[in-house]
């Protein structure tokens, strides 16, 4: 067996519990539910006429990782049941579970990454998979393993730009005597501004590096036990490497690509379609409990009760929902930072008619550059069906018709230029063959 494979399958976590509306959470949840009346509704939107959902019980798939937040807040602060709904929460090893949960039906919707219903367009047979709504902005985490601290390698920030951590970086890994570092899905957001920095690094990842798929939860074990050098993850899990001193944080994924997509939710355009009123209703409760994450001060509730379904230490989580982030590396380090890399609603840095919940189709034409790029799903150029194929996988219509009773305001179009990349690359959507022919590194 190759090492590739030893490493991949060594070690498998297994996730099985379900979480359940109305009151049936699991023994692991300190936190009682709530009613909708006895809840703070205060997020409750003016104007937000909705029709009975077709469907009343559902059953949701994830990975564990902070995207399940606003799913746990609209359980235990009734904002399910608001809206007629009773919600079956089921985490999955890894996004590939998600998926084939998806696929196989036992999943009336899933959080996934962003890049997910654009993949299955991709396929051969395509399958027809469409986001209702973005869960946050941001996300992931580029961790380092504790021996590149001791040498002398430093978090992102601690360097005056990207150039002089580029420069101190790059030796030092051309010095590895193994170049093994993980992902937690091939080709997730996340995953694709991994490859985006190493190539910005000078490294090509397939050439230069050996990329290896693990579950989430067992990236910090890798790490820990030396197996690869650092890794990309979702957070909690670099939070989790530091607080098991296994690793730090060298670069947030928000660095590379400032405002890119993060988790959505996803279901099959067929189950849209005979569930319209469903669709809605789940909308509004998790656009509810992406309000209530993104208040500070219910920090102190979101914490303990994302800790205790993800077993970890509520203290980092707690931290983290108040605005204070932690990059790591010495036991006493202080916070790093007091506004909180992820946005879950609004956000600060956000300008209407931007939204962090908003799928912008022109942030999937970024995507199939970088599946161009690498090649990945057969792709040699960049596809002249481009549009329509964000169009079916990133549909505008069942998050617009709830935004607006929140007070949202939508964009006249689902298409914008972004800037902030760490390279100082400018991605235009109508000037995609000139962006792609700026890399030099690619396959």
């Amino acid at each position: 067996m190759k090492r590739r494979h030893l490493l991949k399958y060594g070690t498998f976590a297994a996730w099985g519990y379900g979480l359940t509306a109305c009151n049936r959470l699991p023994d692991t949840v300190r936190l009682p539910g709530r009613s909708a009346k006895q809840a703070n509704l205060e997020s409750t939107p003016p104007i937000l006429d909705l029709s009975a959902p077709e469907k009343q019980t559902l059953t949701l798939g994830y990975v564990p990782d902070l995207a399940i937040a606003p799913w746990l807040m609209a359980l235990t602060q009734g904002f399910f049941e608001q809206y007629g709904l009773e919600v079956e929460l089921y985490p999955q090893v890894d996004q590939q579970a998600v998926e084939q949960g998806l696929l196989e039906s036992r999943f009336d919707a899933a959080i996934t990454s962003f890049s997910t219903p654009l993949i299955y367009q991709l396929k051969s047979p395509r399958v027809d998979l469409v986001a209702l709504m973005q869960i946050h902005r941001h996300g992931g985490v580029f961790c380092g393993c504790q021996q590149t601290w001791a040498d002398n390698i430093r978090s992102g920030i601690d360097y005056a730009n990207f150039a002089e951590f580029a420069a101190a970086y790059r030796d030092y890994v051309r010095a590895l005597p193994e170049k093994t570092f993980g992902v937690d899905h091939d080709y997730s957001t996340t995953a694709y501004l991994y490859r985006y920095w190493w190539a910005a690094l000078g490294f090509h990842p397939d050439r230069d590096l050996e990329l290896v798929t693990f579950a989430p939860t067992e990236l910090r074990h890798k790490l820990q036990a030396g197996l690869i050098q650092g890794y990309c993850s979702q957070e909690p899990w670099g939070q989790e490497a530091i607080a098991t001193d296994s690793g730090f944080i060298q670069y947030l994924s928000g660095d590379i690509w400032q405002g890119h997509p993060g988790p959505v939710i996803t279901t099959s355009a067929g189950w849209r379609e005979e569930n319209p009123n469903t669709a809605k209703a789940l909308i509004a409760a998790t656009l509810q409990g992406c309000q209530y994450c993104q208040d500070p001060t219910n920090a102190a509730t979101i914490g303990p009760l994302l800790a205790s379904n993800l077993d970890l230490d509520p203290a980092a989580l707690t931290a983290l929902f108040s605005g204070q982030y932690f990059y790591g590396g010495d036991g006493d380090r202080p916070i790093a930072r007091r506004d909180s890399p992820i946005w879950f609603d609004q956000g600060r840095r956000i300008t209407a008619p931007d939204q962090a919940n908003y799928c912008w189709q022109s942030h999937g034409l970024w995507l199939l550059t970088q599946m161009v790029r690498w090649q990945h799903f057969e792709l040699r150029q960049y596809p002249q069906n481009a549009r329509e194929l964000v169009a079916a996988a990133y549909p505008p219509e069942p998050y617009g018709a709830i935004a607006p009773g929140f007070g949202l305001r939508l964009p006249p179009e689902s298409f914008k230029s972004e800037i902030h990349f760490i390279d100082q690359r400018a991605f235009l959507p109508n000037q995609v063959a000139s962006y792609l022919n700026q890399f030099k590194i690619r396959t």
